[in-house]
This record gives structure tokens, sequence and C-alpha cells, in this order.
């Protein structure tokens, strides 16, 4: 049975599931990447509709500020407009973006002011990211590591965690306004993408599994006709309509739920219903005489 097949199938009731539990996990599982990409392909198209917006507001602002991004031999990542001035402006989101070029002696430009609690810090040969919990406390992430840092060191320590680039194999190239925003929408795309799906996939597969063990060994079920395989497959078809439906909220913005409360609300509703479904199903099945 092919992936729309079955998905219209799951969507218009609980009669296809014993036909399903002939489906290796395998496929099953396959099914539930297809729907998994579906999903995470129409929040993306809904998301960058919002987003994109607010990229080209930022790329104006960045080249309003830095006028091109220049790749320099021996020098790194530069603004082409004053290259050798520190630099401080706000993108949309409220995010600040802090340059801090190799001269550069005198304090830490005002990055966290007017209650700014996430940005960025452009140095040549270095990118790193710095937010502001709830208490207050301040952390810088570059790379892999992550530190809890004071405001007014903060320089000293992006200069001394350096990546160790070569800047002298760096390429000689320009990235203009227009460049640098269709480089930020392909990765915003992407990171959406890749971000909801891995998302989808891991939580399906925890609750589904979590279900499974739950019905297989802790069921107080009256006739213990399904292992754990069959709850297993049974439960990723399940999860089809409620990722479906799940998705709607993030791609919208609707209120109330986000997409983890409402797929685990309604993965447990149609769950509890196919299994009743598929215990009378068998039960009938195996009280039948046979000829």
């Amino acid at each position: 049975m092919n992936f729309f097949k079955t998905f219209i199938g799951v969507c218009s009731g609980t009669a296809i599931f014993v036909h399903l539990l002939r489906h290796s996990a395998f496929k099953a599982f396959r099914h539930l990447l297809y729907m998994a990409t579906l999903c995470a392909i129409g929040i993306t198209i809904a998301g960058m509709i919002a987003i994109v917006p607010k990229i080209d507001i930022a790329s104006d602002i960045v080249a309003e500020h830095c006028g091109d991004i220049v790749f320099a031999k021996g020098r790194g990542v530069i603004p082409s407009r004053e290259p050798d001035k520190a630099k401080l402006f706000f993108l949309p989101g409220n995010i600040s973006v802090c340059y801090i070029p190799d001269s550069y002696q005198g304090k830490p430009p005002m990055f966290d002011e007017n209650e700014v609690s996430f940005g960025i810090f452009w140095l040549s040969d270095n990118i790193a990211v710095w937010y502001k919990n709830s208490d207050g406390q301040m952390f810088l992430r570059s790379g892999l590591s992550q530190e809890e840092i004071d405001r007014e060191n903060i320089i000293n320590v992006l200069r001394a965690n350096r990546p160790g680039f070569n800047t002298a194999t760096f390429p000689e190239q320009n990235i203009s306004r227009d460049e640098l925003q269709s480089l930020a929408v392909w990765l915003a795309g992407i990171s959406l993408f890749l971000g909801f799906l891995w998302q989808a996939l891991f939580q399906s597969l925890l609750f589904i599994i979590v279900f499974s063990l739950i019905f297989t060994f802790l069921g107080n079920r009256k006739m213990q006709s399904l292992r754990f395989r069959d709850l297993f497959v049974s439960g990723i078809y399940a999860a089809l309509p409620a990722m479906t439906v799940a998705s709607f909220f993030p791609a919208f913005d609707l209120p109330l739920l986000n997409y983890h409360s409402a797929f685990f609300i309604g993965l447990t509703g149609y769950l509890l219903v196919v299994i009743n479904r598929l215990e009378l199903e068998l039960k009938s099945d195996s009280a039948a005489p046979s000829e």
C-alpha cells in the first residue's frame, strides 16, 4: 500500500489498521519519514513567509553599517566600510551585532543595552554568540564551547578563544547586500526545515516507543493480543494524522497549543482508539470458528 493511500486511510478511520499490521517496521518508519518531511516543508514555507521580510530589513541594516562583507587575505572577514572601527547595530528581533576589529583596544560597546539578551560578536576570524539568562548571567558560545563571561572582559575572552584560522588562505571575495540576503534566506530555510524534521522524527519515535512499551508490559488489557512490534507499527500510523494536525500550530502561529502538546494529545487519543479497535478485531477473529 503506497504512502498517500495509507495516509488517507488512517485519516479516514481505524478500519485500515488491522491491514497495516502486515507492514514491516521499516516500511512504517519510511512512511513516518515521508510524513515528517511533508510537514517540515509546510512549516518551512509558512515560516519563511514571516522570516524573509525580517531578513530583508536585516540585510539593509548590515549594508548601512558595514557595506559589503569582505573576505580579505591576511585580514579575515571584515566590513568594507571602516573595517578598523568597532561597530554596534541591532537587527529585527532585538539581536545585537558587535564588530570588533583586531586593532580595537577600548571597552566593549554597549551590546546589551535596551534589555537585549541575545547577540553576535564578529571578529575577523571568529563568530561568537552571547546570551543572557533570566538571572542576568551572561554566557558566550563559540563553536562547541560555552562559558559564563564578565561583560568588561568579553573582548579578551573572544581574542583568547580564536579558532586559529589562517586568514592568509582566505579567498578574496566581496559579498554584496543582495548576496548576503540570498545566503541568509537559504540558511534560514534549511535550518528551519532540518530542525523541524529532526524534532518531529525524534519526538514521534520517542512517544511511540514509550507508548508501545507501556501497553506491552504495563497495559491492563483483557487480551494481550498485540505484540510490541504491532503496537510500534500501529503507533507510527496513528502518528500521521496527529503530526499533520499538530503542524498547523507552528505553521500558522495558532494559540493555546504548540506542536509538542498538540502532537501528544492527538497521538494519545487516536492510539487508544486504534488499539481498542485492533483488540476487538483480533478477538473476534480468534473467536470465530474455523471451517
